[in-house]
């Protein structure tokens, strides 16, 4: 999963080099770079609760687990917000500056790498989730869904779009990935609730 999450990460990246010139690979290089800063700080957000997350899993505390994760999730969504209003302010004029490379013109550009990097981080979450719950298998599935359908789209809206269409790539597999694995661990939960409610009644 994670193999495939690297690809899926650089897939956009695959585009340009193929499409376009090495000052726009050097320029999406510069833009990317707060998205994966972005998700690296959610990491840490959520690592110091999943030994938590694991105990009430096989305490079945199945409502205790989702509260944590949706109030998270909500902080992470918080801070894109607060982060995507600072990058549209100041955003390229900061990069601009500490990499001596002109991005001011690539403002939605970078918007929408902000906003795909607090999906990264999201995505984080739901993978260690799938790891709690034991089913680790799952997340190969959704991965090499997500990895196929990049490999396809990324080339397309690159060809079409330029570097709009390379971060659009990005977006749109971060959040399909997250759906996928919001799917899963949907239904998951659900036949795990519907097992505890059955026993009890028994």
């Amino acid at each position: 999963s994670l193999f495939s999450q690297v690809f899926i990460f650089n897939m956009p990246k695959y585009a340009i080099d193929s499409y376009m010139s090495v000052e726009a690979q050097a320029i999406y290089g510069v833009l990317f770079m707060p998205a994966s800063i972005v998700s690296l700080l959610a990491t840490f957000l959520y690592r110091p609760i999943m030994v938590q997350l694991s105990i009430e899993w096989e305490n079945r505390q199945y409502s205790n687990i989702i509260r944590t994760c949706v109030n998270r999730i909500l902080i992470v969504f918080g801070a894109i917000f607060l982060i995507v209003i600072g990058g549209a302010l100041i955003g390229t004029q900061v990069l601009t500056l500490l990499y001596g490379t002109n991005v001011t013109p690539y403002k939605k550009e970078l918007i929408i790498l902000l906003i795909g990097g607090g999906f990264s981080g999201i995505s984080v979450l739901l993978y260690y989730l799938m790891t709690i719950v034991h089913k680790q298998h799952y997340m190969v599935f959704a991965h090499f869904v997500i990895l196929c359908i990049s490999w396809f789209l990324d080339g397309t809206l690159v060809k079409q779009f330029n570097l709009y269409g390379a971060t659009l790539g990005y977006l749109l597999a971060i959040v399909a990935l997250d759906l996928i694995l919001f799917v899963m661990l949907y239904i998951i939960f659900h036949n795990a609730t519907s097992k505890q409610k059955n026993v009890q009644e028994v």
